[in-house]
């Protein structure tokens, strides 16, 4: 995975998408303003930046113009979290439709990617990788077991 680089839609700051090495993973997260299923999926963003304190949150703008994602930060108050235009990873990682959302470990690698048209999607993605990771670590958490 290359480093990513491209400047928030929101403040215009440059916005390191994919640095060279992580210390959290990544969720990167295609949404277009113009999708009544990325208009579900927003709140759960929010929730997801406030609450995993292992992953980063960032929202790789598919369509809508600069207006358009100022009212959308604004109406699901997501301001904290980097919305950037990247029109060619959609191609390069294949994402046909939004909301999309790709898992990127600390080591770079893409953990799990998927259609994420609900907090339950997001969080069963979440999850998902969280549990593959435990089983590739060689650990096995039963359901009634904490992770922590």
């Amino acid at each position: 995975v290359p480093v990513l680089v491209s400047h928030s839609i929101l403040t215009k700051q440059e916005v390191v998408v994919l640095p060279r090495s992580l210390v959290r993973r990544r969720l990167l997260v295609y949404m277009s303003t113009r999708c009544e299923a990325c208009e579900e999926v927003a709140p759960a963003l929010r929730t997801v930046a406030r609450t995993e304190r292992s992953t980063d949150v960032v929202v790789i703008a598919t369509k809508g113009s600069a207006d358009e994602w100022n009212e959308f930060a604004q109406r699901h108050r997501l301001h904290s979290i980097p919305i950037v235009a990247m029109d060619g990873l959609l191609a390069d990682w294949q994402v046909d439709a939004s909301p999309f959302a790709v898992l990127v470990e600390p080591n770079r690698e893409i953990a799990v990617k998927g259609f994420v048209n609900r907090l339950e999607h997001l969080d069963s993605l979440l999850t998902f990788a969280d549990d593959s990771s435990d089983r590739l670590d060689g650990k096995h958490v039963s359901p009634n077991q904490s992770r922590h």
